[in-house]
C-alpha cells in the first residue's frame, strides 16, 4: 500500500470488513478489504457507505483493494450477485473500477460469481495483480 500512503487520502468509513477512503488529488475512492470473512451484516453497510461516498464526491474512479481479502460467506456472495450488483448500473456513479485481486486463493474463488456478474452487467471493471498496475490504469481513465 506504499502508493496509497504517498497520496493524500481521507478515511470516510470503516467496519470489520474494510475501510473506504477518498483521494481528492486523483478523484478516486478506495475500498480496502480486511482479511476477515465477508458476511452480509458487514457487507451491506460498507457498500452503502461506498455508494454514499460516490454520490457526495462524484469521483468517477474506484480502487477495490482485495489483496488481503478473505472469502465471501455464501449469503454475502448471493446478495452481491442477485441484489447489489444488478442495482448498481441504475445508481450511476463509477466510470472506472480497478480491482487488486486477493492473494488468498479461496477469496479469489469465492469472488468468481461476483466478477462474472459484474462483467455480465458490463460494469467498467478490470482486475490487476498489484496496486501500482491498478492505479496506473485508473490514471489513464
Amino acid at each position: 500500500m506504499l502508493a496509497q500512503q504517498l497520496t493524500s487520502s481521507v478515511l470516510l468509513f470503516e467496519n470489520s470488513l474494510g475501510h473506504i477512503t477518498q483521494e481528492p488529488d486523483h478523484q478516486l475512492i478506495c475500498l480496502c478489504w480486511h482479511p476477515v470473512l465477508r458476511d452480509v451484516s458487514g457487507l451491506q453497510p460498507l457498500l452503502r457507505q461506498l455508494l454514499q461516498a460516490q454520490h457526495l464526491t462524484h469521483y468517477p474512479k474506484l480502487l477495490l483493494d482485495e489483496h488481503e481479502a478473505a472469502p465471501y460467506a455464501e449469503a454475502a456472495k448471493s446478495w452481491m450477485v442477485n441484489e447489489w450488483l444488478p442495482r448498481l448500473p441504475s445508481l450511476g456513479g463509477f466510470q472506472s473500477v480497478a480491482c487488486v485481486v486477493a492473494t488468498n486463493v479461496f477469496a479469489r474463488l469465492s469472488a468468481v460469481p461476483v466478477i462474472a456478474q459484474a462483467q455480465h452487467l458490463h460494469l467498467p471493471y478490470r482486475s490487476f495483480d498489484t496496486e501500482p498496475e491498478a492505479r496506473a490504469w485508473l490514471q489513464l481513465q
